[in-house]
This record gives structure tokens, C-alpha cells and sequence, in this order.
């Protein structure tokens, strides 16, 4: 019987398989990562200006007999650099014939969707202050941190005492995290753009509208404050109070938090995010196999390399607090 060489189909369907997967989860994890990203369209610039309008103008009194007084939006930047991220996947050329669960083309998949993470894993280094697959953590557009109680100029950020940090309760029962949520609502509302007025208004920030996004270890807590009917005043007391927060506002849990403490207030606006993020194109992808590479050849193994290019930078800081225990 003649042995039929499947190489090359083996190649194409495992470059489909890498596109179609790209093509198909890309719409789930964008839901996902809405709440804190704006996805940029994809551009090829290295490093890229965006300008956005940090203040709207106010109307300005018109006495009679005098001219107009002409008013100006205020505009920022920001910059965000295109990084490159490649991931390879070397597998031995016989377990490539001999794939009878579909074991490649299943850790294929699953790569691809590796670099459909990468908002997350940059978002988390932002909260954390750490950069790892980022080249660094950059200030926001008024010269401080993501998270700061005064701004580039050493003034109250966002014209009120104390930013975007808020100094929590704690965060080990319901009371606590409750309290905190309703102060950063609080905080909220008093934030200012320079213009000198309000940046959020009581709709804005109803509690339908707001997020708390708390590492793993407030799995327990936040899930009773979100969905329990009544809640204890303390863990040493049976006196319980109807729940006012049930089923108003929503959690995210994120296992890349570092800290187990601290957790944030995410706003959900129609159009601010806390970040923006340059989203990459469709992967570039390569099969080495024998026909085209020495290493194949002589190794016995194939691989399948792939990157993009994409990078993420703080938009509007004043949409996310943090609740600092």
C-alpha cells in the first residue's frame, strides 16, 4: 500500500487552524476586556500619538453689548509603542504523524489564544507596578501613575483630596468592601476635568454602572456582597440587614492581581476607558519543517512560530479607583 505524504496538508491545516482560531475568539475576549480597554485599529507606526479631548467647554455669560467669548476644547496625548511578541512551538516531527486525539492542533489553538490575553496580562501589570512582558510602566496624560492622589504638578488630582486611591476598611468581610465601594462612588462624583467641572455625574456612577475587580482571594466576600439577599453588619454577629448592592453592581475576578488585598472600582462608560490598547493584526506565522529548515532536518521536529505587535498605554485614569488595604 502507498504511504501518502500528509506533510504539507498537516502544514495548511494547522496555519487555518491558527487563523480561524485568531478570526473566532477574538469577538469573546474583546467582550472580556471592554470594561477597562478601548481597542485601537490596528496601525504599523512604531510608536503612535493619539489625541483625545481631555475637557469639554463651559458655557460663559454673554452680556449685552459685548462679543462672544471663543472657547476651545483642551487637548492631550498619549503615545503607545508597538512591541513585538513572538511565541514558538516545536513538536517532533513523528508526533505530528502519529497526532490521533488532534493533541498538536489542539496546543496550537490554545497558543493562538495566548495572544488574544495579552490585554490582560498588560492591564495587570499596570495595576501591579510591575513590567514583565511590557518594556516599562508609563505615566498617565498628567504625568503621575495610573494610581495617584496628586497629579504631575503636585496638585490634588482630578481637583479632589486623595485621586484615585481611596484608603480601605479592609477587604475580609461584606461591611468592609460594601463601605469602600460607596466611598470610591463618592470619590467619583467629586472628580473634576480642568474645566473645573464634574467629570461624572450621579447616573454615571449609579452602582449599576460600576465594576469591582478584586483578585482570587476575594472570590467569597465579593460574591456575597454581589448576589446575597442579606448581609451580616460584622463575621461575630447573627444580625443581618437587607442587601441594598444585590445584583446592582458587577465583579470580575483577576488571578494576575498580585496583591491579595486590594481591589479597584472600575466605571462603565459609553466611551472612557482606562486604557487603550493597539491591537495587533492577524498573527505572522511560519511552519519550519524539512522541506525549508536545517533545524528540522536535523532535530526531527517542526515548528510553528507566530508574532504580533501591539502595545498599551493609560487613557483616562479617573474611570478606575483603587481601594488601597
Amino acid at each position: 500500500m502507498a504511504v501518502i505524504d500528509n506533510r504539507y496538508s498537516l502544514r495548511a491545516g494547522v496555519l487555518a487552524d491558527l487563523k480561524d482560531t485568531w478570526t473566532a475568539q477574538a469577538p469573546l475576549f474583546k467582550e472580556q476586556q471592554e470594561l477597562l480597554v478601548k481597542f485601537l485599529p490596528y496601525n504599523n507606526l512604531r510608536k503612535a500619538t493619539y489625541a483625545w479631548k481631555e475637557s469639554i467647554p463651559f458655557p460663559a455669560r454673554w452680556d449685552y453689548g459685548m462679543g462672544r467669548t471663543y472657547q476651545t476644547f483642551k487637548d492631550n496625548y498619549i503615545q503607545i509603542s508597538n512591541t513585538a511578541y513572538e511565541l514558538s512551538i516545536a513538536y517532533n516531527r513523528f508526533d505530528a504523524h502519529d497526532d490521533q486525539i488532534g493533541d498538536v492542533k489542539e496546543h496550537v489553538q490554545l497558543a493562538v489564544k495566548r495572544f488574544l490575553q495579552l490585554p490582560d496580562k498588560f492591564v495587570a501589570e499596570y495595576i501591579n507596578n510591575s513590567a514583565s512582558l511590557l518594556p516599562s510602566i508609563n505615566n498617565a496624560y498628567d504625568g503621575v501613575a495610573l494610581f495617584s492622589d496628586v497629579d504631575g504638578d503636585g496638585d490634588d488630582r482630578f481637583s479632589t483630596s486623595g485621586g484615585n486611591i481611596i484608603t480601605g476598611t479592609g477587604s475580609a468581610t461584606t461591611a468592609a468592601i460594601k463601605h469602600d465601594l460607596m466611598v470610591a462612588q463618592r470619590r467619583l462624583l467629586t472628580f473634576k476635568d480642568t474645566a473645573g467641572q464634574p467629570i461624572f455625574n450621579a447616573d454615571d456612577v449609579k452602582l449599576e454602572k460600576l465594576h469591582a475587580v478584586v483578585p482570587n482571594a476575594l472570590n467569597a466576600v465579593i460574591q456575597d456582597l454581589a448576589e446575597g439577599q442579606y448581609l451580616r453588619t460584622d463575621l461575630g454577629s447573627t444580625v443581618a440587614q437587607s442587601n441594598i448592592t444585590m445584583g446592582k453592581f458587577k465583579y470580575h475576578l483577576n488571578p494576575y492581581l498580585t496583591d491579595a488585598a486590594d481591589w479597584y472600582v472600575a466605571v462603565e462608560h459609553p466611551f472612557w476607558r482606562t486604557f487603550a490598547f493597539r491591537a495587533p493584526n492577524t498573527p505572522n506565522q511560519i511552519i519550519a519543517e524539512f522541506a525549508n529548515s536545517d533545524h528540522a532536518r536535523e532535530y526531527n521536529e517542526e515548528v510553528l512560530y507566530a508574532d504580533v505587535r501591539a502595545g498599551l498605554g493609560v487613557w483616562c485614569p479617573f474611570t478606575f479607583i483603587k481601594v488601597n488595604n
